[in-house]
């Protein structure tokens, strides 16, 4: 799978990516209607979220990478899992 920048191209994904790590908001101020469409999204990704979360919190090296690269490899992370389930519900 080709890995995309998703920190510099995609502020909504870089957003979920960031929920690997942290409960913060991340990146640039957003309105009420934005951030309640973020959540929506979050919902929407929460079980790749979690698996994310557990694969890399028992990756050590992933705290040496800067932030930037752990959004990223964490929203690749995310976007693949989310590739794989839908794959896996279409066979189904």
């Amino acid at each position: 799978m080709k890995r995309i920048d998703y920190y510099n191209t995609n502020d909504e994904i870089s957003w979920i990516a960031s929920k690997v790590f942290t409960d913060e908001h991340y990146g640039r101020a957003i309105t009420r209607e934005e951030y309640q469409q973020r959540l929506k999204l979050e919902e929407e990704y929460k079980d790749e979220i979690e698996l994310a979360k557990l694969m890399i919190k028992n990756n050590p090296q992933v705290s040496e990478l800067s932030y930037k690269d752990q959004i990223n490899l964490s929203a690749n992370l995310i976007m693949e899992l989310r590739e794989k389930k839908e794959n896996n519900n279409r066979k189904k």
